[in-house]
């Protein structure tokens, strides 16, 4: 009867996410990597197997994640490049997430709690996990198949493992099925690591692991054991480290924030993770670090130091479940806290896919033990409990229902970028090539011109000013169609001018370039220019 309560509780979790993102069938495909990673890329023709040899062998666009490359060309082998069968595969990998949830807080809780409060915490947590909007970027966004995909085997090894553990509190020598559960582990793991290099994070969460179930707190040749055991999954990790920095190549350069902006910067994301993962009640497309530095951030460095501080000093750390789940929170969120590298986003929600659980896990644990120490009557509790997880719930669905359409097609997602930051140079500049493809020229003018304007110096920005810079020789390319199909010529030839002088422009706008130029000055009237610039045009081709 159990096993079929389970079994229930699980289809009606898949049937739950099927009918929140249902409406995701009918998305498209995004101008963000979208278009690079599948549309235009050379390699994703070839057949199958050349692809599997070289999604395994090379890089594309400063990433090596080779089983998402995979997923994607099996998608494509259906029906070609529709975004139907991609954002399908999504969906359903989100729901399998949902499921290993369950599984996982089911299985980690039956070890010390009644079967009943088990199915109850692993239904509460993967039912929140499957309908919180943070995740809707990671299921929504095709290119983000990473996210959905790595989390598949980061969580199925973390259940491979827990039941590892579970055999060894009750059989500590290796047996069969313990080996088993721990090459499963490493196998899942490598495959997580191959999906996205985010989940270099586990080794750290099998120690965690290990730290909660006791296994150093026996003799000193069982702790040596319990390291060695980690071998194979640091190996993997450094491995596939090096993978990824040979892929990052230049990019993997230090930024120009500076140490402490960017010390200040990784406590309020840090911060901020946590808070949307409990009450996403701003779920954005991006979050850009903002214009210039705001010396009340500051606030949220001294909050991390400080809770830190304390929680050492009162010994907090004494609290086993907290401690871990705290210590898995930040782990898991480290590597995209922008300690090394900063960007243009400060934080995004695709990064708390995992950590969103943890968090969540953490908050059910303080309210359940909250509810104990009230020693109400144990009905009371429940109703408590039920009314708050429902209120929670309709929440979360408000939310979520408001903020899926963002992602239906490049036109909403521009548009929801630029209401959301207006003076940002890359939200003007996304929405400008938007309205540019639908032929809105008197729309798209003032956006490109307040991207010029920024350079020009009359809007001061913080050191990510010049992270922007990439992108303004196709500023200037794209200012000068506006201006050729609005007609004023001479304008159009000097905004061409200067974007070929610019360094960076692509060769195909490069060529185009030369093309209107040449058409510009047929319509002034001046032949001399037109032939010169047509002849280097044709040079193109």
């Amino acid at each position: 009867m159990k096993t079929i309560k389970i079994v229930s509780l699980i289809f009606f979790l898949l049937a739950i996410n099927a009918l929140y993102y249902q409406d995701i069938l009918t998305f498209d495909f995004l101008f963000l990597d979208d278009q690079g990673n599948l549309l235009t890329n050379p390699y994703f023709n070839q057949d199958f197997w050349s692809f599997f040899s070289w999604s395994f062998t090379a890089t594309y666009k400063a990433n090596w994640y080779p089983l998402t490359w995979l997923s994607w060309k099996l998608d494509s082998l259906w029906n070609g490049p529709d975004p139907f069968y991609f954002h399908l595969t999504n969906l359903l990998l989100h729901g399998v997430n949902g499921c290993l949830v369950f599984l996982l807080a089911y299985t980690f809780v039956k070890r010390t709690q009644t079967v009943q409060l088990a199915v109850l915490t692993g239904f509460m947590l993967s039912l929140i996990f499957i309908v919180h909007p943070a995740h809707i970027e990671s299921v929504a966004w095709v290119t983000e198949r990473k996210d959905v995909l790595y989390a598949a085997w980061y969580l199925l090894g973390a259940y491979t493992y827990l039941r590892f553990c579970l055999r060894q509190e009750t059989l500590p020598d290796y047996d069969r099925r313990a080996t088993a559960w721990y090459g499963l582990t490493i196998l899942t793991f490598a495959c997580s690591m191959m999906s996205k290099p985010m989940a270099i994070s586990f080794p750290l969460v099998l120690l965690a692991t290990d730290y909660y179930f006791g296994r150093f707190a026996g003799t000193k040749s069982s702790v040596i054991t319990v390291l060695c055991e980690k071998a194979p999954f640091f190996l993997i990790a450094l491995g596939s480290a090096v993978m990824t920095i040979n892929a990052q190549g230049s990019r993997l350069t230090e930024s120009d924030l500076g140490y402490f902006v960017r010390l200040v910067y990784a406590a309020k994301a840090l911060i901020l993770y946590f808070a949307s993962s409990l009450v996403p009640w701003d779920v954005q497309p991006f979050y850009f670090v903002d214009d210039t530095f705001d010396p009340w951030d500051v606030v949220y460095l001294l909050a991390v130091v400080g809770f830190l501080v304390v929680f050492c000093v009162r010994k907090v750390y004494r609290h086993k479940p907290i401690t871990c789940l705290l210590f898995l929170f930040v782990i898991n969120l480290a590597p995209v806290l922008g300690l090394v590298q900063m960007g243009y986003q400060l934080r995004a929600d695709r990064y708390i896919y995992i950590a969103q659980v943890i968090a969540t896990a953490m908050a059910a644990y303080l309210i359940y033990q909250g509810l104990c120490r009230l020693k109400q009557r144990l009905t009371l509790g429940r109703w408590a409990m039920t009314v708050m997880l429902l209120a929670y719930l309709a929440f979360l669905s408000t939310s979520f229902f408001a903020y899926l359409p963002v992602w239906k097609n490049s036109d909403t997602l521009t548009r929801a970028i630029y209401e959301d930051h207006e003076t940002n140079f890359l939200a003007n500049f996304w929405r400008a090539k938007i309205l540019l493809g639908q032929a809105q020229f008197e729309s798209a003018r003032p956006l490109l011109d307040e991207c010029i304007r920024q350079f020009l110096g009359e809007t001061q920005h913080l050191n990510i000013h010049g992270l922007y810079r990439v992108f303004l020789p196709e500023v200037y390319f794209l200012r000068g169609m506006v201006s050729y199909e609005l007609r004023q010529f001479a304008e159009a030839i000097s905004y061409f001018e200067e974007s070929l002088t610019s360094q960076g422009l692509g060769s195909d706008n490069r060529k185009f370039a030369f093309y209107y130029m040449a058409y510009s000055h047929r319509e002034l009237g001046d032949r001399e220019s037109y032939l010169r610039y047509k002849t280097i045009y044709e040079q193109f081709e």
